[in-house]
């Protein structure tokens, strides 16, 4: 499952593993994909655990000191485990899409979206400003001998352009907020791309139970 809710469109996934045995997700063969352009979910930072040992030495106008570090540095694992009938969660990106002129709409129309009217824009996945895909790498294999792959297609199917802030929105999975202040003070709240969502997330059912 996947949660977009949030500034920017943060990207949520939830795995629930179904089988008697363990799943692992190989986050460095598994990518969100903007525009074509590949972001990896693999997180290559690392950490540094250390503590610092010194002393210190007064005198009249100045001060001295001598200090060392002692730590280690630690990476994340590129692999995620999920033991049998159990759920993974994970936020690893932002879609973060800039500020753009929108382009011409299937369809306009002004409604009411949680009691406060705004513009909306809709498009079809050809007219979308932003398409993007989640391409997942999953095995049963801890060393990924037999590997699974998801692929599974968004685009932005609405925009609500409105002066309200966000959080007089109602919070939902398949929609996220760009915001920036001017002189009215307007905001941009984007529709999450959930045409096409429904029938990928039944096929990767369909393949894990295979």
């Amino acid at each position: 499952m996947y949660d977009f809710s949030g500034e920017k469109g943060p990207v949520k996934i939830s795995i629930y593993n179904k089988l008697q045995a363990p799943l692992y997700i190989d986050w460095n063969k598994s990518a969100l994909i903007i525009s074509d352009e590949r972001k990896s979910y693999s997180n290559k930072n690392s950490s540094l655990n250390a503590e610092l040992n010194g002393t210190e030495t007064r005198w009249i106008n100045s001060t001295t000191q001598n200090a060392t570090i002692n730590g280690k540095i630690t990476s994340m694992d590129p692999s995620g485990f999920i033991p049998p009938n159990a759920w993974a969660k994970e936020s690893q990106l932002k879609l973060s899409p800039d500020f753009f002129h929108l382009p011409a709409a299937t369809r306009y129309t002004k409604k009411y979206v949680d009691k406060i009217i705004v513009d909306s824009f809709t498009y079809s996945q050809e007219q979308s400003p932003l398409n993007f895909r989640s391409f997942l790498t999953l095995s049963t294999q801890p060393d990924f001998s037999s590997p699974i792959y998801f692929d599974h297609a968004f685009w932005i199917s609405e925009i609500f352009q409105t002066s309200s802030a966000p959080r007089k929105f109602s919070t939902k999975t398949d929609r996220f907020y760009l915001k920036k202040s001017n002189n009215a003070g307007a905001y941009v709240l984007a529709a999450g791309a959930v045409v096409g969502i429904v029938w990928t997330l039944q096929e990767s059912k369909k393949a894990l139970q295979d």
